[in-house]
Formats: structure tokens, C-alpha cells, sequence
């Protein structure tokens, strides 16, 4: 029976991301746990002069556990995110009156079932955090401003499979200290990006992204149970189009197809969230993988490089906490290249490079073991030439590089006081 819940609880603890999970029905073999947390926030981002009340990523899970014969257990696992704070939706007139449509307030993140054995391991199938996710989430201890490059590309990592991977295959063991994850999404996927919202060169713009089957691999050896160093990879064959025109020039052919990779590694001493120090450290490059981030100002929409897919990105993510009586100061610097190659030279000038550097400070206090206080603050640091990126880029278009510049650096920035309630 101890074997069943330690597999059971190894799976929960990796798929749940930090959350807690309490057992609230148990018959023989059978359990259901449930867990999850409520997270809301005052926040103040991106050049914003306004405070919003915002939700934080909250979410609920529900895990179904049982006992099979020879030492093997299976899981059934689902988890929602929840918008309490905020539906969204629209106002309609509906006879005398004018009523708000809301949008639904849950959304999917994991939906999977397993199959587990202490000594053959896991076998999951569903939506699941990508392998590559392990090793290039382990500087992102942050609430609000963190990041976890190459990670969350493209429509959260689902299609990509390096964040909330879904159609997923994967195979998870451990021997000793080294562990060992496996996944496949053995399927085409068409993803939209809507009209105009997405380019590949400067100046093309394409309306669906097709993935062609991916897999991913990591590799974790942990060190004396203090010290964890790890390396993953994730590949896709992806392919640029318009949607619903297969003569369209904008579509890329079969045979110039672009494959997107991803590479990671990392090393962590400690547990953040836990008394002491903690450490994380990662390493990132990817091809055509990491789009440059949307940096659309409030007051203008310039934004000439916004969306496009980069043809090559480098990240070095840090991060650095100590808890002590309870509170846990923090601090975490990210930073990201994006880089044109001489075949796809994005910005226009020969040798020119965007870079991304956001360092992030935070405060949280645990009241209780389920309760959590916290304030994070994150200032851009990014310094770019605004000289290089003057002129045209690669589609024609004129830029003002100081212009350029300014909005560029107002993104991610700002500031975030919010509560955690853990179930």
C-alpha cells in the first residue's frame, strides 16, 4: 500500500506544479484527492498606469487513485484553471434589458491517466507537463513575473510540448539517483494564430502554425538529495500557412518546412518554499521555437518584430531564495537573445540581437502551511541599441529605433500584492 501512494503521489507532485492535494475519500485501494489553490492579485504591468484585480493562475484538481495487482496502481488526474475574479464576456440587449454573456471561468490545463509500478515506472497518456518543462521551470519560483524560457511558446507549450503538453505519450522512470522522462505527441496539429498575428520573415504573415509529431527527452541525477542537475530536449516539424488556401504564397512547402527545437539545462540546490537556501539556475537555445513577445504599448500600437518566430534565442534564467521564521525573500534574473541567422536575418542589420533582461524581486510570508502573502516587483534591464534597430526591417516597414526601444522594455515590467489560498 505504501508503494501504491508514493507512485501515486510522485505523478501528483510532478503534473500539480506546487500545489498541495488532500485525500478526501479512501475505500480499500480507491482514493480521490483534491487540491489546487486560489491566487488573486492587485497588479500593475507592462506601462499600465492602471491597478487591476486580477486572477493569479488559480486552479482545482481532481486525482482518482487506485490499487491494481503486482504492484501497479493507475491515476486518473484533471485539473482546471479557474478566472474567479474575472469571466470576461460581452454585454448583450435582450429584450428590456442588457445582461453580460460571461466566458467560461474554467479552463483545461491536465487531463491524463497512468499507469504506474515502483520498479518499471509511469506511463501517462493525456495532457501533462512536458519533460522539457522539469528542466527549464527550475529558476521560476516567482507568483507573477517569472519565466521559464522556451517553455510556455505558443499557445502555452500544448502544441509545442515543452510546457502543458497535450496529446501527450510519455514514460517516466527513476534508478537510484537519475530519472528519466520520454514523450511523443504522435499527431498532426493545426494550430490558428488569427489573421495577421503571427510572422515568419519580417513580411509574411501566416494564420495557422501545422505541427507535425514531436518528442522530448530529459535527464535528471540528483546529488545526496540536495543538489539536482538536469538536460532536455524538444523537437517538432512545424509547418508556416494561410489558413484555407493551400495555393497561398504565403505557406511554406512541404520540403522547406521549419523544425522548431529546444534545449535546456539546469541545476537547483534545495527546495524553494522550504527553510534554507535554494538555488536554480538554466540554461536555454532554441530554433525557431521562441517567438519575440508582444510589446504593443497602451498608448501606440507599434510593434514591427512583434510575434514573429526567432531563428535562434538564447535564455540564462537565475534565481535565489532563502526562508527563514516563515518569510522567503526572492530575487530572479531572466534574460533572453533573440538572434537572426544570415539566411533569416530578422531585424534588418547584419549581427543585431534583441534582448530581453527582467530582474525580479519578491517578498512572501507563509501564515500557514496553506495560506500565503506575497508582494514581487519586476524592473526591466534590457539595453538595446536603439541606433542598430533605425531604418527598415526585413519587410519594408520604417522604425523609429528609440520608439522601438522604449516599448520594448516597457513589457513585463511592474508590480504584484496578491493572497494564496492552497485547498
Amino acid at each position: 500500500m505504501k508503494k501504491l501512494y508514493l507512485a501515486a503521489s510522485i505523478v501528483t507532485a510532478m503534473a500539480a506544479m506546487n500545489t498541495q492535494a488532500a485525500e478526501v475519500f479512501k475505500q480499500g485501494s480507491n482514493s480521490l484527492d483534491i487540491g489546487g489553490y486560489a491566487n488573486l492579485m492587485l497588479s500593475q504591468t507592462s506601462g499600465s498606469d492602471k491597478i487591476d484585480v486580477a486572477d493569479n493562475s488559480s486552479r482545482i484538481n481532481f486525482s482518482f487513485n487506485k490499487g491494481l495487482k503486482s504492484g501497479w496502481s493507475t491515476q486518473a488526474k484533471y485539473e482546471f484553471g479557474l478566472s474567479g475574479a474575472y469571466a470576461g464576456g460581452a454585454l448583450s440587449h435582450n429584450h428590456d434589458k442588457l445582461s453580460r454573456t460571461s466566458s467560461n471561468p474554467l479552463s483545461s490545463r491536465l487531463a491524463y491517466v497512468g499507469l504506474m509500478h515502483d520498479k518499471y515506472g509511469k506511463i501517462i497518456i493525456g495532457k501533462n507537463w512536458g519533460v522539457y518543462s522539469g528542466v527549464a521551470g527550475v529558476a521560476d519560483p516567482t507568483q507573477k513575473f517569472g519565466t521559464s524560457p522556451g517553455t510556455y511558446e505558443l499557445d502555452s507549450g500544448g502544441a509545442s510540448g515543452t510546457g502543458r503538453a497535450e496529446k501527450v505519450l510519455q514514460y517516466h522512470n527513476a534508478i537510484g539517483p537519475v530519472s528519466l522522462g520520454l514523450q511523443v505527441q504522435p499527431y498532426e496539429y493545426t494550430l490558428a494564430t488569427g489573421q495577421g498575428t503571427f510572422n515568419y520573415d519580417g513580411a509574411t504573415t501566416y494564420t495557422e502554425i501545422h505541427y507535425g509529431m514531436g518528442y522530448g527527452v530529459s535527464l535528471k541525477y540528483n546529488i545526496m538529495d540536495v543538489v539536482e542537475v538536469g538536460v532536455a530536449y524538444n523537437a517538432h516539424d512545424i509547418l508556416l500557412a494561410a489558413a484555407n488556401d493551400a495555393d497561398d504564397s504565403r505557406k511554406l512547402k512541404d520540403e522547406e518546412s521549419v523544425k522548431s527545437t529546444a534545449m535546456a539545462a539546469s541545476i537547483q540546490y534545495g527546495d524553494h518554499g522550504k527553510d534554507g537556501l535554494f538555488l536554480g539556475f538554466v540554461y536555454a537555445s532554441a530554433e525557431n521555437h521562441m517567438a519575440i513577445p508582444e510589446f504593443t504599448a497602451f498608448k501606440t500600437s507599434y510593434a514591427p518584430y512583434s510575434a514573429q518566430l526567432a531563428p535562434e534565442a538564447t535564455s540564462m534564467n537565475l534565481a535565489v531564495s532563502y526562508k527563514v521564521d516563515d518569510f522567503t525573500p526572492m530575487v530572479g534574473y531572466y534574460t533572453t537573445v533573440y538572434k537572426g541567422t544570415k539566411e533569416r536575418n530578422i531585424f534588418g542589420n547584419e549581427d543585431t540581437e534583441l534582448s530581453k533582461t527582467t530582474l525580479v524581486v519578491g517578498l512572501s510570508y507563509d501564515w500557514t502551511d496553506d495560506w500565503m502573502f506575497y508582494v514581487e516587483a519586476a524592473l526591466d534591464m534590457s539595453d538595446n541599441d536603439e541606433t542598430k534597430f533605425a531604418g527598415t526591417d526585413s519587410g519594408g516597414n520604417t522604425i523609429d529605433g528609440t520608439k522601438f526601444v522604449d516599448e520594448f522594455k516597457e513589457v513585463g515590467t511592474g508590480y504584484a500584492l496578491g493572497m494564496k489560498y492552497v485547498f
